[in-house]
């Protein structure tokens, strides 16, 4: 995987899941793209149980909007807060990648 983008904010489904499945996948993507270079924003080291949902997502828009790209992983599409990361770096033309064009899935 290869992206231009130096900083890159990690965006998935994390309410409602198990937390230690969660931060798994969130940490081995971010250990992925670390071993490439990126800096990486994960969310899901954010204090998930300390913060209510708003509070979550605020603090969180903040750390998107210091990114470079945006990586949504798999099951956000499923996500409240997830969608609305999505959308907002779509309309503030921050780039946005999604985990299945790094499996090489199609669909």
């Amino acid at each position: 995987m290869y992206y231009k983008e130096k900083k890159i904010y990690l965006s998935g489904g994390i309410s409602g899941r198990v937390y230690t499945q969660v931060r798994d996948h969130f940490d081995s993507m971010e250990d992925y793209l670390v071993a490439f270079g990126h800096e990486v924003c994960n969310p899901a080291k954010f204090g998930v149980d300390e913060r209510s949902w708003e509070e979550y997502m605020r603090m969180s828009i903040v750390e998107l909007m210091g990114c470079d790209a945006i990586l949504m992983l798999q099951g956000w599409n499923r996500s409240r807060g997830a969608t609305i990361e999505r959308n907002l770096a779509w309309n503030l033309n921050i780039p946005v990648y999604y985990e299945r064009e790094y499996e090489g899935d199609t669909d």
